[in-house]
C-alpha cells in the first residue's frame, strides 16, 4: 500500500520473473502474495495498479504457474513443500483476479487457456510418475 508506481513498475517487471524459480520460490511467492493484495485493495492505489499492471501480473504469474509445474521436486521434501506453496499462491492471485469484473477478461486469452492446460497436464504427468 505505501508502494509508489515506480516501485510498482520495478515489481513486476523485474522481479516477477520466472526464470530463477528453484533459487527464488519462496520470494517468488511472497511476490505474488503481494500483488495478489494490490489486485484486491479498493484505493486509488489499487485503481492504479489494476489499470496498469493486472495484465502482466496474471501472464507472469501464469508463467511461473507454468515453470513451477515442470520442476522435479522429487526425493526432496523441502523442494516440493516450496514448489506447492509457489502453486498455491499463484492459484490464489488468480483467484483473486476473477472475483474481479474488470479483470476477468485478463483469465481468458486463448494464451491465457493454453498455459493452463499445459500446466494441469504437466501436474497429471507428474501424479502419474509419483504413482
Amino acid at each position: 500500500e505505501d508502494l509508489d508506481e515506480q516501485e510498482f513498475k520495478y515489481l513486476v517487471e523485474s522481479m516477477l520473473d520466472p526464470t530463477q524459480l528453484e533459487q527464488k520460490s519462496a520470494l517468488l511467492s511472497s511476490l505474488i502474495s503481494t500483488m495478489q493484495k494490490l489486485l484486491e485493495i479498493s484505493n486509488e492505489k489499487g485503481d492504479v495498479f489494476r489499470s496498469k499492471y493486472a495484465k502482466i501480473v496474471v501472464q507472469k504469474t501464469y508463467q511461473v504457474l507454468d515453470r513451477n509445474a515442470e520442476r522435479n521436486t522429487y526425493g526432496s521434501a523441502a523442494d516440493e513443500e516450496s514448489k506447492m506453496n509457489l502453486q498455491k499462491q499463484g492459484i490464489r492471485l488468480l483467484s483473486s483476479a476473477s472475483m474481479r469484473h474488470n479483470l476477468r477478461h485478463h483469465l481468458r486469452s486463448q494464451e491465457i487457456g493454453a498455459q493452463f492446460r499445459k500446466i494441469l497436464k504437466q501436474e497429471e504427468v507428474q501424479e502419474f510418475d509419483d504413482n
